[in-house]
């Protein structure tokens, strides 16, 4: 029996018992020529590392020592060969029975090694973090080098949480592997490659701009920030940076075995021709929205023109963005106070995704792009209660929405009493928070300023023109 085993360069001496080196040194220089050379290491090897005493049986052997490989990833544990049973004194023989993972068959470890061997020494170390199982083995087989390096990215990144969050996703990663596995050849290759894509997308994303200043340290100069603590911390620390965000959902998704076949294959196109914010936006409306709306959703995204602004699915990103429920408005005293809020939940952005996807069926893309002239800019806070009255008006006033200016005359009568009405309740949310103050600020009147601006505006854009755009279109709350 052998088990080739991979050992790197300066680090055989993890092989051996540190206390016996001495005594063993000349047995120690022979081995270590033969593991430097990459030779397999045979039973007779074994028994050097794993020496007998007289009233003990040899210890279980592991490969490579835990003590002298530390996880280098918070979450995962570094997976070694062991063996399943002490070796049999009474006839000096070993044990050949081992495991490697989920592996216990010779010939399957020996495969997963070889797999291993393809990858630089950084790759193959996040790899060997990865529990060994056939499934994993079945995928690395059926990859070649550049997509199996994505692959040891793709799955530490897919169970990666932050160090506070209160949702590990130990499991995820497994999981991922399973559901990777059971594709064809065609589809794991083009999916392998959409991960990567989102990993790229995600590496380029750029935080979006405050309309106020800020100081030496790039915090923001406000009078004080209204929002609910326990709950906004909850859920800022329970997600994970922008730079594996769309990963982490593709990944869920993927796992959820809800897009399949062609879906998948439409899915992977269209993830890998868009942009950070597009991408947000389709794989959250795949994630929340019906299985018989898939139809109609990847329709639309056919259609969909991803060099048009504003692209329908950029702007339903605006949902999930935690940044894009913030709200500047400006006192007496021009001192800076904000509302922040929570995105809405699954079921809430799934109705405004199904009020959506209803308007594509029954006026077309064309006639969405027409509305989102007009809805884009305004808070995602109330983007449902738009397109439910948009739709309910089109469907009671049909004969006046046939006129090619109907949607702005409807714009002009409609949005503005909701915006008003919106903007009276996040100063009303202000004003509470202030009087539960142990020493409230005197407020006075407040007014509309801004929100966050999104990293398409301009680097020629200053602060200072950022400003008086938004005080041209301010609101006024009174006391």
């Amino acid at each position: 029996m052998k088990l080739h085993f991979h050992t790197y360069p300066n680090r055989t001496d993890h092989l051996f018992d540190r206390q016996t080196r001495s005594a063993q040194e000349a047995q120690d220089t022979d081995h270590a020529a033969i593991a430097d050379s990459g030779t397999p290491i045979t039973d007779e090897h074994l028994k050097t590392l794993l020496p007998e005493t007289p009233n003990r049986p040899a210890s279980p052997f592991t490969y490579p020592r835990p003590s002298a490989e530390r996880s280098d990833y918070v979450g995962f544990k570094r997976f070694h060969i062991v063996s399943q049973h002490s070796a049999d004194t009474e006839h000096g023989q070993l044990s050949k029975e081992y495991a490697y993972g989920d592996l216990s068959d010779t010939e399957d470890i020996n495969a997963f090694l070889a797999q291993l061997d393809r990858l630089s020494p950084e790759q193959r170390n996040k790899l060997e973090h990865i529990k060994p199982s056939k499934s994993l083995l079945s995928i690395a087989e059926r990859l070649d080098d550049e997509a199996l390096s994505q692959l040891a990215d793709i799955l530490i990144d897919a169970g990666s949480t932050p160090i506070f969050s209160e949702q590990r996703r130990n499991q995820v990663p497994d999981q991922l592997v399973d559901a990777l596995a059971a594709l064809s050849d065609d589809v794991l290759g083009d999916t392998i490659a959409t991960l990567a894509s989102l990993r790229e997308q995600g590496a380029s994303y750029q935080a979006p701009t405050s309309p106020v200043s800020l100081d030496e340290h790039g915090q923001e100069h406000l009078l004080m920030a209204s929002y609910d603590r326990e709950k906004f911390w909850k859920h800022k620390i329970n997600q994970p940076v922008e730079e594996i965000e769309l990963l982490h959902t593709f990944s869920d998704l993927l796992i959820s075995g809800k897009f399949k076949g062609e879906d998948l294959s439409t899915l992977n196109t269209h993830l890998q021709q868009s942009t950070f914010e597009q991408s947000r936006g389709i794989l959250d409306m795949a994630t929340v929205i019906k299985p018989f709306e898939k139809h109609s959703m990847l329709e639309m995204l056919d259609e969909a023109d991803k060099d048009s602004e504003p692209n329908i699915f950029a702007y339903l990103s605006q949902q999930v963005d935690l940044s894009a429920h913030r709200q500047y408005y400006q006192s007496e005293n021009n001192d800076m106070v904000v509302q922040q809020d929570l995105p809405p939940s699954d079921s809430d952005r799934g109705r405004l995704y199904s009020d959506i996807l209803t308007a594509y069926d029954e006026y077309g893309l064309g006639w969405i792009n027409d509305a989102l002239e007009h809805v884009a800019d305004t808070p995602p806070q109330i983007q449902r209660q738009l397109w439910s009255q948009l739709l309910d008006d089109a469907a009671q006033f049909e004969d006046q929405f046939i006129r090619s200016d109907a949607l702005e005359s409807w714009a002009n009568q409609a949005i503005t009493p909701i915006l008003h009405a919106f903007h009276d309740q996040q100063i009303e949310r202000i004003r509470e928070f202030n009087s539960e103050r142990e020493v409230p600020d005197y407020l006075g009147n407040l007014t509309y300023f801004g929100s966050m601006r999104q990293a398409t505006i301009s680097a020629t854009d200053t602060t200072e023109s950022i400003q008086s755009r938004a005080v041209n279109n301010n609101h006024s709350g009174e006391e």
